[in-house]
Parts: structure tokens; sequence; C-alpha cells
């Protein structure tokens, strides 16, 4: 029979451990602290990149509902109208269209994304009303 002392009992035989090193917990915590970085990066770029495409959208959908008012409506502006919805500032331009009893109509609408000035534009052709245009 082997006598066990409390302080050799609980060895284990010489080459295996039994907890990671100094050295390991270091390079463990390493990969995870730029892994986290790396994560809260790629989720910054993806929000700013959300944000882009909805201002874009909003802004698409202002210049379809002034074009929209504007081809329905009987009497277009001369010249044109400018107005703020929001962050979006909006202009409206009438022209004198390619051919004659055509009016040339364009919307414009332009904002801003973190300092950066963006533009979005929409044109279209409409007939005049009256005995010149049909």
């Amino acid at each position: 029979m082997t006598s066990c002392w409390p302080t050799r009992c609980n060895r284990t035989p010489a080459g295996q451990r039994n907890a990671f090193t100094i050295v390991e917990s270091l390079a463990a915590l390493t990969i995870t602290g730029v892994s986290v970085v790396a994560v809260i990066g790629a989720l910054r770029i993806a929000s700013d990149a959300t944000d882009r495409m909805r201002d874009g959208h909003r802004a698409r959908l202002l210049a379809e509902r002034r074009m929209v008012a504007l081809l329905q409506s009987e009497h277009s502006p001369a010249g044109g109208a400018h107005g703020i919805e929001g962050k979006f500032a909006w202009e409206e331009k009438v022209l004198s269209g390619p051919v004659r009893g055509v009016t040339e109509v364009r919307v414009t609408i332009r904002w801003s994304h973190q300092g950066r000035p963006r533009t979005f534009e929409l044109a279209s052709l409409k007939q005049k009303a009256g005995p010149g245009g049909g």
C-alpha cells in the first residue's frame, strides 16, 4: 500500500496539465478582443449603409410624389417651385420641352448624409393643356 500525502494525492502524472498557461490565456483574450472589435465595426458599416439606403428611398418617394402632383395638375407653376420636407430640400422645374406642346418637368431632391451632399433627380415630359397642347 502506498501512503498518500495531501499535497501529492491530487497531482497528475508528469507531462499532463490541468489548466491553460498564461500565454495561452492571453492569446485567447487577444483573439476574442480582435473579434469583438471586428464585429462592432461591421455592425457600424451595416447601420450606415441602412441609413443611406433609407434616405435614398425616402428621397425617391418624395420625388415621385412631387412628380405625380405636377403631372396631374392642370396648370404647372411657371418656372417651378421649391420647398423643404424634413431633411430633404426639393425643387420643381417646368421647362419648354423638345417639341411644341410638350413641357419638361424635373424634380430634384437634395439632402446631406454624414456631411456629404446627395441628390436624386426625376424628369418627365408633359403635354401642355390648352389650344397649343392638344
